[in-house]
């Protein structure tokens, strides 16, 4: 019997058309590589209520933790470069 190459996964594929965009980065994550984070406490606007039963949405402040970050996958871009812009 012949072998047969398994089906790829769309995650499989999804990371490997990231990796094609952003270059590879041994060691970094496919999207969004580096991230500053930041403790908060959030706090649902009185709207959130009517629309979400969710115990986060229903007007308590609630810690979070918040991570911003570049959409880019390539570690070596700028933090401030739109993220419209193509990698360098």
């Amino acid at each position: 019997m012949p072998d047969i190459a398994a089906p790829r996964t769309l995650s499989v594929e999804l990371v490997d058309a990231m990796r094609a965009l952003a270059g590879p980065h041994p060691g970094f994550r496919p999207a969004t590589p580096r991230a500053s984070s930041a403790r908060a406490r959030f706090r649902a606007t009185p709207d959130a209520r009517r629309m979400c039963k969710a115990p986060h949405l229903q007007g308590q402040p609630v810690p979070a933790v918040i991570r911003f970050s570049n959409a880019n996958g390539n570690p070596d871009v700028h933090d401030g470069l739109p993220a419209c812009e193509p990698c360098p």
